[in-house]
Order: C-alpha cells, then structure tokens, then sequence
C-alpha cells in the first residue's frame, strides 16, 4: 500500500483554522421563587411546618385549629377558598378523587409556601363537587395559578378574617363527615 496519494491530498487541503476555546454559556442563574424572597425580606412569625406538624399531630383538630388561629400571622398568609369551575362534568367519584389528587401532585412548587384541603363532596349518581380552603404565603392565589395550571379550573376567593370564616376554614380542614350540608366522599390534605 503506497499512502502517498493521500498525503499529498492532504496537504493540498485547505488548511483548518484552529477553533477558537469555547466559551463557557453562562449559566443561568437560578431564579429564587418569589415567595422565598419574602420569607427572606419580611419574615413571618407563623411557621408553616410547625403548623403542618401540628395539624398532622394532634389527635383533636379544634385544639389544632385553636393553635392556628393563635399563630395565624395575617399579614404575611391569606386564605383562600376554591370551587371548581366545571363539576358538572364529575360523573364518577374514583375520576373524581383521582383528579384532586392529580390537582395536588401538580402543586409541589408550593409546598413551602401553602397548606390545604381538598374536599369532594356529594356522591355519585348525584352532584359531585371539588372544593377545598388553602393558606397561601402573601396575599395572592397567583404563585398557585403559576405552579399548577390545573388551579386555573377553579374559582379562588379570598378570605375575610370573621367568627363565620373562621368556622368555615375550620368545617374544611376538620370536618369528616359532612361539609356545608354534602357527605364528604374524600380529603385529601395538602401540606
């Protein structure tokens, strides 16, 4: 095998200019979740895991509920309630259940930064309703609305602190049996 053909082709080839070293893409910087900068910028005296450990360990949740309401610090969360905008279309209680659950996997992004209850209510065969009452860190439904897209299908109102909303919230996150006149067919609690 003579090479000498294909040195010579070689050599006649234009020859490549050196690459210039690679600059290195910046990397992105990560974007701190806005709720996380106003932990940092105004901090709340309520600590959302110590009420979660409450709540998930006191066997009587009016006594948790009355510690709730002792640490609520109201300028740094609201509560909010939400009605699904479409349960006509509830049919089947399993679907049904299954969809909150979906809801709440989809909302890990808030997991810091919110608690709640997820109720369906009624049975099939008749209406079944999704319903449910969430603390938010700040005071907007918005960092929910970005974190989950599914909580776009529902109707979020605002709280207003009274004896009547206070037993609302608590008929939400306590009851078991029975909420604003409908069985409760299943909860699920986000926290």
């Amino acid at each position: 095998g003579d090479n000498s053909g294909k040195k010579a082709a070689k050599k006649d080839a234009p020859k490549k200019e050196k690459a210039a070293p690679k600059e290195e893409a910046p990397k992105p910087k990560k974007v701190e979740h806005p709720l996380a900068v106003l932990n940092r910028e105004k901090p709340s005296s309520l600590n959302l895991d110590a009420w979660k450990v409450q709540y998930s360990n006191t066997k009587n949740l009016a006594d948790a509920m009355t510690w709730f309401w002792e640490h609520l610090d109201t300028e740094g969360y609201s509560l909010w309630f939400c009605d699904y905008n479409y349960n006509s279309e509830n049919t089947k209680m399993f679907m049904t259940c299954n969809a909150v659950g979906g809801f709440l996997q989809r909302s890990e992004a808030m997991r810091k930064y919110a608690f709640g209850v997820m109720d369906v209510c009624g049975a099939e065969g008749s209406e079944i309703i999704i319903t449910g009452c969430w603390l938010f860190r700040g005071d907007s439904e918005k960092h929910m609305i970005e974190a989950n897209p599914d909580a776009e299908y529902y109707t979020w109102k605002k709280a207003e602190l009274n004896d009547e909303t206070k037993a609302r919230v608590a008929a939400y996150w306590c009851n078991e049996d029975e909420l604003e006149g409908k069985p409760i067919a299943d909860s699920k609690v986000f926290k």
